[in-house]
């Protein structure tokens, strides 16, 4: 992918729609949070859905943090993987 399709791909409305779903992601997250969702009585597995969450918004950071070199640095990685 160019520069310029990677631009045209950024403001495609399917793309915009899908960025504005991902930045509703990590709010999400913390009403869940905020709801207790996460908790349990073992403290284990409370431990394991707190990871869990933290992970997710990781995921949600990166993805709409990510920007057109480190999408070329992981498609040329991809193609070495074939």
């Amino acid at each position: 992918m160019t520069k310029a399709e990677w631009d045209e791909w950024k403001l495609h409305p399917q793309t915009k729609a899908f960025f504005r779903a991902l930045k509703r992601g990590p709010e999400k997250l913390k009403e869940e949070w905020a709801r207790g969702a996460f908790m349990s009585d073992d403290a284990a597995q409370t431990q394991n859905h707190q990871q869990r969450a933290m992970g997710k918004l990781d995921a949600f950071d990166y993805l709409i943090t990510l920007d057109f070199a480190e999408f070329q640095f992981l498609q040329r990685k991809d193609t070495q993987d074939e």
